[in-house]
Parts: structure tokens; sequence; C-alpha cells
């Protein structure tokens, strides 16, 4: 599940735009280093869906044999969601997605999504940040 400091920025940031809160410039200094973060890639799924984005897919594969609690899951055959249990995870994802021709990838906090299709990923970014990178053909 998705931790609930972004839960209480989400409603900071709602008092921030009515004005009945703190300003703007302390809200965004409330905000994690690196973005927001999930648990597991059910968590990051749950979120993806309640951003409006298609994720039919429902089975989170944890990474056991690299002795690491890092999470997969693919929503279908064009889009794979990933969340990293630590910098060098995430460092190992972003790297392993650089190498692959044709795609575009996502990468905020400490999880990433995966698809051909960067239509996808531009719907997911509007709601949960992060930035978009392409890879060359």
């Amino acid at each position: 599940m998705r931790r609930t400091t972004t839960t209480a920025l989400l409603g900071l940031a709602a008092l921030a735009l009515t004005a009945c809160g703190p300003s703007t410039s302390t809200v965004e200094g409330m905000i994690p280093a690196g973005g927001v973060r999930f648990d597991d890639a059910g968590a990051l799924r749950q979120a993806v869906v309640e951003a409006g984005a298609s994720c039919p897919g429902e089975q989170v594969v944890r990474d056991t044999g690299g002795g690491t609690d890092s999470t997969v899951l693919a929503c279908d055959q064009d889009l794979l969601l990933g969340v990293a249990d630590s910098e060098r995870m995430e460092q190992q994802m972003t790297e392993g997605l650089a190498g692959i021709e044709g795609i575009h990838y996502l990468v905020q906090g400490n999880w990433v999504a995966a698809s051909q299709d960067r239509a996808r990923l531009e719907e997911i970014r509007e709601d949960l940040g992060g930035e978009i990178t392409s890879t060359s053909r």
C-alpha cells in the first residue's frame, strides 16, 4: 500500500490550493526526496489504476533469488511495474530498462513503469509524477 506520507501530502496540497493551509513552498518542502514511494508493486498498481490506467494483471512477483525484496507486476503484455527495495536495485532496474530498445519508462521515487506506448506512461505521470525516458529503436 502507498505510504501514508502520500495521503498526508495530498491533504496538505489541497489546503494550500484553497489558501487555508501552508504555502506551496512549505508543502513542496514536505515531499519526500526522490518523490512518491511504494512498498511493493501491488501498491503501485493500485495507484496506477486510480490514475486511470488499465492494469488487469494482479500477480506480484517478489525477487527472492537476488536476496532483495523488490517486486514486479505485469499489468498486461505492454505495461510492467516495478518497485525497488534499495537504491542499488533502483539503479539496476533503470540500467536494465535503458538497455532495451524501443521502450519508454517512467521513473519516480523507488518505482518504475515501462511500456512501448508512451501515452500510457503520460497518463500515469499526470497523477504520480516522474520522468519518462525513451530508448531508441
